[in-house]
């Protein structure tokens, strides 16, 4: 398909003469001549550098958001490759083609065996071990969802609990609160449809709490720390709730023992 549709492009660029001054029809013999007298070596690691570079700008390309991102992550990978002069084969599928059809003395066995055969095989080693290789190596296969979501629970877990203690300190900053809600977020939303859950109370505790900073300075320092009884989380939220919707002061954790 990428062979077709380049050497109907260079077809149509030579039907529309685009190519119409001399020095614009030397540039694009002498561009030619230049790629099929690569040596075979030469050709591959220009391929395998080249195809590397192109990769890297679709993983890029896929990892942004945006549309600018994308942008600004395919122009540098792309216009390094064409600057240091790197091969890749489809880009020659149009510009050799178009420099036989401008007047280049290059018989199609020169065309295919001298640059494309081994620009080819030099982009698919840049491909396969430089970029997906690596990240493979690098990353792994990827694991179970089980496994994930216990991984990312036990650490929200522990940031909870770490800024608990950063609590209990009394040196609790404004971004620590804010990690703190986080983690009771993070928490709260793998907790699924149980409201009765350790995530879920514990989610709604750190909302009450936020939504109303008096319901903080109310309680003691420890009066939500990482609980081990479901009990006390719910005397605790109902606390809590109370204070919320009745205006009612809200009992320090050693009123609920």
């Amino acid at each position: 398909g990428n062979f077709v549709g380049s050497v109907f492009l260079a077809l149509l660029s030579d039907s529309a003469h685009t190519l119409v001054t001399d020095p614009q029809v030397k540039a694009a013999q002498g561009i030619a001549h230049l790629k099929v007298s690569l040596p075979f070596g030469v050709a591959i690691a220009k391929g395998v550098l080249c195809n590397w570079l192109v990769c890297l700008a679709v993983w890029g390309a896929l990892a942004s958001p945006s549309v600018s991102g994308k942008v600004l992550a395919i122009f540098w990978p792309i216009s390094a490759f064409v600057t240091l002069g790197f091969e890749h084969c489809v880009a020659n599928m149009f510009i050799i083609p178009q420099g036989m059809l401008a007047g280049a003395d290059i018989s199609v066995s020169q065309f295919l065996f001298s640059n494309i055969f081994p620009v080819t095989l030099g982009n698919i080693i840049g491909a396969t071990v430089f970029v997906a290789g690596i990240h493979y190596l690098a990353f792994g296969e990827k694991t179970s969802e089980g496994d994930a979501e216990e991984d990312e629970s036990e650490d929200s877990q522990e940031m909870y609990e770490d800024t608990c203690n950063v609590k209990k300190s009394g040196q609790a900053s404004t971004s620590q609160r804010r990690t703190r809600g986080v983690a009771l977020e993070v928490m709260g939303s793998r907790a699924g449809q149980n409201p009765y859950s350790q995530g879920s109370l514990l989610y709604k505790a750190g909302l009450a709490s936020h939504e109303r900073p008096a319901v903080l300075s109310a309680t003691s320092a420890t009066a939500l720390p990482p609980y081990e009884n479901l009990d006390m989380m719910r005397q605790r939220m109902s606390a809590a709730e109370g204070f919320l919707h009745h205006g009612g002061s809200l009992p320090v954790a050693g009123h609920l023992h």
